[in-house]
This record gives C-alpha cells, structure tokens and sequence, in this order.
C-alpha cells in the first residue's frame, strides 16, 4: 500500500506536522486491528519489497494480512517520508507515543488486537 499521510495539529505536538504509515491486509475496520512499530531507522514498509517482517507477516503466516488490518507508522523524522529530525532531542518517546495515538484516533481505530514493537539495542 501507498504511503499515507496524516496532518499533526500544533497541539499535539509543536515541530512534528505530520505522521505517515501504510496499511496492509483488510480494510480498517473490518477485522482486528494489528500495529507493528519499528526501530528508529526502520520504515513503515513491514512486507514486500524491502519488508522488514515478511517472515512474519503476509498470506497465511503469523500475522496473516487474509485476517487483520496492520498499520505500521513511521518513527516522526525517520525520513522515510521525506521529514528529517536532525536532533532528536527534540522529541520524547512520549510525545511519539503521543502522536501515534492520535494517529489511531484519526483512523478511528478504537481497540487494537496486538502491538508488535521491535526495538534495537
């Protein structure tokens, strides 16, 4: 699925104006909903070409897209959107807690069946 974009309001938070993701599997909505977040340099691009899940996710596999709705966001400024933060100091993983939450919000996405984070140390 394409890239989306959704608009940040100053009042969530004052230097991230936007938030993008992608959707894979079943429309939102009509099955239960699966968010897969990744590291700080990572994408939203979870399968496919370049996916950094397909062992994991796709037809018939683990999280199986024939039977939920994934979204995976980008990290704000990872650049894969073309919006860089260049200090990250200037943003908590609170506020992009923050900011992904009204992301799910905006979807309308009201109860999540999972929450996958893969986290690099």
């Amino acid at each position: 699925m394409p890239l989306s974009i959704i608009s940040i309001p100053q009042t969530i938070h004052k230097t991230i104006q936007q938030l993008s993701y992608e959707i894979f599997g079943q429309p939102i909505g009509s099955a239960p909903t699966v968010v897969i977040n990744h590291a700080l340099t990572g994408n939203s691009t979870i399968i496919g070409k370049n996916g950094w899940w397909n062992d994991v996710v796709g037809n018939n596999k683990t999280i199986n897209i024939l039977k939920y709705t994934v979204i995976a966001f980008n990290i704000p400024g990872n650049g894969y959107d073309d919006f860089y933060i260049f200090d990250y100091k200037l943003i908590t993983t609170k506020q992009i807690a923050e900011i992904f939450w009204y992301g799910l919000d905006h979807l309308k996405i009201q109860n999540l069946f999972h929450l996958m984070i893969y986290c690099l140390k």
